[in-house]
């Protein structure tokens, strides 16, 4: 149940990650005299409301097994790791996602 939650949170978060940045890209290409510091923001809050519901229902989903009172050798782990790491992956997109597309340009040598 670990390894399946592990594959469904990396694919989960791995999705809203390109959906906001899909997003985004289209907004540049759109606009492309525009800060693109605000392009981001206005992705993000165009973005934001169905990622948060696809990791709402999810949680919610997964509820029943980890309140019920028989723990599973397989739906408990899936949905523990499932859930833990879900509201962990809304760190990940609030604040890495923006400090990878956003961060210090580094300096080439060449």
């Amino acid at each position: 149940g670990g390894f399946a939650s592990f594959i469904l949170l990396c694919g989960t978060t791995v999705n809203a990650s390109m959906y906001i940045v899909n997003e985004y890209n289209r907004l540049i290409k759109k606009f492309p005299h525009k800060d693109k510091l605000n392009l981001y923001v206005k992705a993000w809050n165009h973005k934001i409301i169905p990622i948060l519901l696809t990791i709402l229902s999810t949680l919610l989903g997964f509820l029943p097994f980890i309140i019920g009172l028989e723990k599973e050798n397989f739906w408990f782990p899936l949905a523990a790791g499932t859930t833990g790491g879900l509201l962990m992956s809304l760190i990940g997109i609030y604040f890495f996602l923006p400090l990878l597309l956003f961060g210090k340009k580094q300096k080439r040598t060449t």
